[in-house]
């Protein structure tokens, strides 16, 4: 089968992303899923898991389409919530955390306990940072690729419960770290390699490294590195190969294409809004530097009616001072 990776529809768009999950071999969110926990040294191997929401069904919000997440409970009875999220990242940590909390509590019918409610488990793939990391001894790399957030005893730092597990995974940032490991477009293919000896990216596990390519392979720049491991990988070909039928299916390439035209619509209005909310920032900027300016003439002003005032005061005293010795002068009959 000859790939055309510039073909291939894009993961990161949120139709295509749950298609390629919910509607393939359930193998395949198995590799991803087993890649973001081994990236965290998490010790858990999903072996089999059940798709709960396997069609594409769609919501609309505020007159747009909204994909829902995909949703999967894994052979222990976990359940995972998987979300692509390009836009409106202000947002992204408060909805993962509304996301989470109605299905934990969904789980739960009348009459039974709390301790029957399984853990939740929440992977976002977004398009940036949740939010911005200190640099600081704690935290070396601010530009973090995958980050794990669970509640945990503020004073020990062990976890307090197991009841919730966020990843986000910014594949902006994984895109910058393969451009700067490989020199973007100017790395041979043959230079660009990915095994298990030997990881690519530091603190960032070949497996995840292989699943993000495939995610990014879009705007990659240098598409050397998904092809090694087409050719090399077997899972990653199967991927691929799954990923290029759909294109190649009319149906699905329709739909896709009217997606991305939406989305790229929402995207091209959020950064106008951006613009604006630059542009009205830049403009109270002005207004208060204009502020100030005034403020320092009001102050200007002030100090030189002082010193008008005191001037009269001075003239004034001047005058009776003047006027008293020509009192004194008149009264012992000096004539000047």
């Amino acid at each position: 089968m000859t790939i055309d990776f510039d073909k291939l529809m894009d993961l990161r768009v949120d139709y295509a992303f749950k298609l390629f999950f919910v509607k393939s071999d359930p193998c395949l969110l198995i590799w991803v899923l087993n890649a973001v926990f081994a990236n965290k040294g998490i010790p858990r191997v999903v072996k089999s898991l059940e798709i709960n929401n396997p069609t594409l069904e769609k919501e609309t919000k505020g007159g747009k389409l909204v994909i829902l997440d995909v949703k999967a409970t894994l052979d222990s009875g976990i359940i995972v919530l998987i979300e692509m999220h390009l836009y409106k990242l202000s947002e992204l940590k408060a909805k993962t955390i509304y996301s989470w909390a109605r299905s934990y509590g969904d789980q739960l019918k009348g009459g039974e306990k709390y301790l029957s409610a399984t853990p939740i488990i929440s992977i976002t793939f977004a398009e940036g940072q949740i939010s911005p990391l200190k640099n600081n001894r704690k935290t070396k790399k601010v530009d973090k690729i995958h980050r794990l957030c669970m509640i945990t005893d503020i004073e020990t730092g062990e976890p307090f419960t197991s009841a919730m597990e966020m990843h986000y995974i910014d594949t902006k940032a994984f895109l910058r770290a393969i451009k700067k490991k490989t020199g973007g477009k100017k790395m041979k293919a043959d230079k660009i390699l990915l095994d298990d000896n030997k990881a690519l990216l530091d603190n960032v596990h070949p497996d995840l490294t292989k699943w993000l390519s495939l995610i990014t392979q879009s705007n990659m720049p240098n598409k050397n590195l998904i092809k090694n491991l087409y050719e090399t990988d077997e899972q990653l070909k199967f991927a691929v190969d799954t990923l290029a039928l759909y294109y190649e299916d009319t149906e699905y390439r329709n739909a896709y294409d009217d997606r991305l035209r939406e989305m790229n619509s929402i995207k091209e209005t959020e950064e106008q809004l951006v613009q604006k909310d630059k542009q009205l920032v830049q403009k109270d900027k002005q207004l208060v530097q204009k502020d100030k300016q005034l403020v320092q003439k009001d102050k200007q002003l002030a100090q030189e009616q002082q010193k008008r005032e005191q001037a009269e005061q001075l003239a004034a005293e001047k005058d009776r001072q003047i006027a008293l010795l020509l009192q004194k002068v008149a009264e012992q009959g000096i004539t000047l």
